[in-house]
């Protein structure tokens, strides 16, 4: 799957992969990282269990990716990007939990029980856009509806964070 969407995906898009994949992999925590994949992917792509952790897939992605980029020297994934935005996305995700934590276990096929501890990992540890990214991926993965002053909130970040158009308005059908 990585090996196709690099040959196919731009340099900037493969660079994008690789930086996420490069400050997910030196994350540390595997069970953290493989919690928020297998939260926003759903049980399609399950990292749990069998023989690769989360780091080490995600480690393997971003070797990957540098495989395919044209230039390596641009590949610095900075630990601090995006963190003043750290605050917001964490309170995001704090008033999202009992709507996410009521999808996840009511959806007993894709239970991830410590999805939302995961998002909020990720938002102070790893990167808030990144977590923002995955938060929007979960939403939509358990079909959670969020309230219209919230999706507003969430086109606000999507603009600070130079979202393209579509980022966050796949999730503009769970309004209510």
């Amino acid at each position: 799957m990585v090996v196709n969407y690099v040959a196919e995906m731009s340099n900037a898009h493969v660079l994008a992969l690789a930086k996420d994949s490069l400050r997910l992999a030196a994350y540390g925590d595997a069970d953290i990282v493989a919690t928020l994949w297998t939260a926003a992917t759903g049980s399609y792509h399950r990292l749990c269990g069998g023989a690769t952790n989360g780091t080490a897939w995600f480690q393997e992605v971003s070797d990957l990716c540098k495989a395919g980029l044209e230039r390596t020297d641009v590949l610095v994934a900075d630990a601090n990007a995006y963190a003043r935005f750290r605050e917001r996305v964490v309170t995001e995700i704090d008033e999202l939990e009992p709507v996410l934590t009521q999808a996840i276990a009511e959806n007993g096929w894709m239970d991830v029980p410590d999805a939302v501890l995961a998002l909020r990992m990720c938002a102070t540890d790893v990167s808030p856009e990144l977590a923002f990214r995955f938060a929007l991926r979960v939403i939509i993965e358990y079909s959670c509806e969020i309230e219209r002053d919230r999706y507003k909130k969430f086109e606000q970040l999507g603009r600070e964070f130079c979202y393209g158009e579509y980022v966050v308005s796949r999730a503009a059908f769970l309004v209510h």
